[in-house]
């Protein structure tokens, strides 16, 4: 499941009264700018969390959940939010995360699902045509400096960690079965094929921070699996890329990528969903090798909460998630957020949830 789908989950969400979790005050924790869900019905805030302390400070609240996720701004200090069911130029906001204040990105015009580069100086949006979208390059404006590339569907862009390229993946009715490409961020310049159907089918990708190259979650006819492309194949000169999975599991199995990494961006915690004998839908955290030399580890054991989002801590002793349950009673998801030992030595604790805020998705974390 994508951030985007969790966010739009946590729209189904109506009011709960939940008795408030103090955080562990022995027990320091980082702040977390965090989108979710108001429980009484009021919209949907961005909300910093204090771990260390248990305070919460809504900084803004929208009426309707964003289109994608909100765009967060290299030093967490600002992110763009494009509201659903609003029409340009009013539905695309910036927001200052220390203040809460926002204001209108009136230079934008029909362009969607913005993501910031590394610098914070650019913006890559999609532009919805009436048979077509097209890949285009603004700056923090909203003001277009480059069209890229245009396609019958483009889905799910991302900035190259140094912010020469793009990644993105297409489907047409003619091939249905996403297709990875990257294009360097140059006006006049050509797409570059990285994955394709014969691969397996790509569910997720992501760039590994250290920017060595992109982890692909991807499906065969047997497996649900990862892989590591080089960034030599992805955007470089070299061959084609090859697949070498670093783990499998079921092909029944869904595989969610977190962009969560070990300080030393040697490990990354994924999200599996499986399904039980009784048909239930279980989720839990496993730590992934990315060296593909140490099995895949499983984190978590909580059949009762769904894990949607996670961070590592700088120090690399501890990961925060954050998790789901459902209350039979109201017929409602709540999230909270939770802790656990990077080693798996103690099972995971409950650090913060709230009577009236609901998390849903990790913007940024500040240590």
């Amino acid at each position: 499941m994508s951030k985007v789908s969790q966010i739009l989950v946590f729209g189904l969400l109506f009011a709960i009264l939940i008795p408030t979790v103090a955080a562990q005050q022995d027990d320091a924790g980082p702040t977390f700018l965090v989108a979710g869900v108001d429980l009484n019905g009021e919209g949907y805030p961005v909300t910093r969390v204090n771990l260390a302390d248990g305070s919460e400070n809504t900084l803004v609240t929208f009426a309707s959940r964003p289109v994608c996720t909100p765009s967060v701004f290299q030093n967490g200090t600002g992110l763009i939010y494009e509201m659903v069911e609003a029409q340009p130029p009013e539905n695309v906001y910036r927001v200052n995360t220390q203040t809460g204040v926002r204001e209108t990105l009136n230079a934008v015009e029909a362009l969607n699902c913005p993501v910031v580069s590394p610098a914070g100086d650019k913006i890559a949006w999609l532009r919805n045509n009436p048979d077509s979208q097209t890949l285009v390059i603004t700056d923090m404006q909203g003001v277009v400096l480059m069209e890229l590339i245009t396609h019958p569907n483009i889905y799910d862009v991302e900035w190259s960690p140094g912010g020469s390229a793009l990644i993105y993946n297409v489907t047409s009715d003619e091939s249905p079965f996403p297709a990875l490409y990257s294009i360097p961020v140059e006006i006049g310049a050509e797409p570059r094929a990285f994955w394709s159907r014969y691969l397996g089918l790509a569910d997720e990708y992501e760039w590994i921070p250290d920017g060595s190259g992109v982890l692909v979650a991807y499906h065969t006819e047997d497996n649900a699996a990862l892989t590591v492309l080089s960034t030599d194949c992805v955007i470089g000169l070299g061959p084609a890329c090859e697949t070498e999975p670093l783990a499998t599991f079921s092909g029944e199995d869904s595989l969610d990528l977190l962009g969560d990494y070990s300080p030393i961006v040697q490990e990354t915690v994924i999200g599996v969903q499986s399904e039980d004998l009784e048909g239930n839908l279980i989720t839990d955290l496993w730590v992934i090798d990315l060296l593909g030399i140490a099995p895949a580890r499983q984190l978590t054991n909580t059949p009762d909460i769904t894990e949607t989002d996670a961070y590592w801590a700088s120090n690399g002793l501890a990961l925060y998630f954050i998790g789901s349950q459902f209350d039979a009673e109201a017929g409602t998801l709540v999230g909270g957020i939770y802790s656990i030992p990077a080693d798996g030595s103690a099972p995971a604790s409950l650090r913060f949830i709230s009577p009236v805020f609901s998390p849903g998705a990790i913007l940024w974390v500040y240590e």
